[in-house]
């Protein structure tokens, strides 16, 4: 996958090599078996995963008020039941550490764990989903890295242009490539501009998830070199 190392808030950006490590898969949810479960996955290849790296889904009515979410951990994944009221989800996943061994293979544990470590990722994921057409987009100050739509993405049709905002901490990621469809093409991108804006285009009839990975320098940890950020916005396209 393209992450960024950006240093000091400059135009320095090196190349990590996470494919392949687990920490890559973004998070979703999504419709299965007629319930709403939060999904790992990468492409259309869907993982189970400890229910307890959920760490929190929160529920946002058309007016943000919050409104109540229930969750059920099952084997591999969790279900999420949200309140009739709930316009919008926040989900906050925490993926461990991930550190890269003297045998090239990276392993869900911090450094000190994995012999001959001497690069880690602290992983942490985001998703918001649009359940309701008639919230409006807004910037949520818990995430720290976040895909921000121009305009309620579920009121859109496949083929319709997304404007969308990416922020770190706040501020706008100029460079940073969105992933135009999460769930099913991994290698179209689309780069933000100076502003971090991009145009991304609706891709799909049904489910849409776009997403943007980066990675940041981790400062005065033994556990982790860096800190990587998945986050996604999750909706259901217009008919």
């Amino acid at each position: 996958m393209r992450n960024r190392l950006l240093a000091g808030g400059g135009a320095l950006v090196l190349a990590l090599a996470l494919s392949g490590i687990g920490h890559a898969h973004g998070i979703w949810v999504a419709k299965r078996f007629d319930v709403l479960t939060v999904v790992l996955g990468e492409g259309r290849d869907d993982q189970a995963y400890d229910t307890a790296k959920v760490k929190k889904v929160t529920g946002y009515s058309s007016e943000y008020a919050p409104v109540q979410v229930g969750i059920e951990a099952r084997q591999g994944y969790v279900v999420v039941n949200p309140s009739k009221e709930a316009a919008l989800l926040v989900v906050e996943f925490d993926h461990g550490y991930w550190s890269k061994g003297a045998d090239g293979k990276y392993v869900n544990k911090p450094m000190p764990e994995v012999p001959g470590a001497k690069t880690a990722n602290k992983t942490l994921k985001y998703n918001v989903v649009y359940l309701d057409p008639a919230v409006q987009p807004k910037v949520m100050a818990e995430l720290p890295l976040q895909i921000v739509p121009a305009v309620n993405p579920a009121g859109l049709k496949q083929g319709d242009l997304l404007e969308v905002r990416v922020l770190y901490q706040g501020k706008p990621l100029a460079d940073a490539e969105v992933i135009v469809d999460v769930a099913g093409d991994l290698g179209n991108t689309i780069k933000t501009d100076a502003n971090g804006k991009a145009a991304v285009p609706v891709r799909n009839m049904s489910l849409n998830v776009i997403g943007v990975e980066q990675a940041f320098p981790l400062e005065g940890s033994d556990l982790a070199t860096a800190t990587g950020y998945f986050t996604s916005v999750s909706f259901v396209a217009a008919k």
